[in-house]
């Protein structure tokens, strides 16, 4: 048989405590809603899917000893060949969720923030050192066009010589 404290969580659930814990005054009852205990929470899960991207990303990683690029190994875009990763649900590509992981500065959900291959040509690649943001809606265009990749008026990109 239960105790009457049913409503409190598991020892074992942080995330839970600390809502518990900020959700009742001193009384014991229901504490009127603040969002300072929403941003402490927000700020645990979104370290707790950086960490484990983090683990994703080294586990599944060779690396090229020639150009130093973090290649990875398992699922890709069939058209892009970028790596794919999941991360709360959602497939994002590698060299996204590594720049979001060891650099940081974004939110990894936001479409406008933009990330392209700045030092080498590898889309497997997610080395965060090769890696660049894109400013602007035009940003990676610029960047691209500024490296010779795309050319300037057709926007297609150029073929790469062997």
């Amino acid at each position: 048989m239960r105790s009457a404290s049913r409503h409190q969580p598991c020892a074992h659930n942080k995330a839970a405590t600390a809502v518990a814990r900020c959700s009742r005054s001193k009384s014991g009852r229901e504490a009127p809603f603040s969002p300072e205990p929403r941003s402490d929470l927000a700020e645990q899960v979104v370290q707790a899917l950086k960490d484990k991207a983090h683990k994703l990303l080294l586990g599944y990683c060779e690396v090229d000893p020639d150009t130093g690029c973090w290649i990875w190994t398992r699922s890709w875009h069939p058209r892009t060949e970028h790596g794919l990763l999941w991360v709360a649900g959602r497939a994002f590509t590698t060299h996204r969720v590594a720049y979001w992981v060891y650099v940081g500065g974004f939110d990894l959900f936001d479409p406008t923030v933009r990330i392209y291959h700045r030092r080498c040509q590898v889309p497997a690649c997610f080395n965060y050192e090769h890696l660049a943001r894109a400013h602007g809606p035009d940003g990676v265009r610029h960047a691209l066009v500024r490296l010779g990749r795309v050319g300037a008026g057709t926007g297609r990109p150029r073929k790469l010589s062997a």
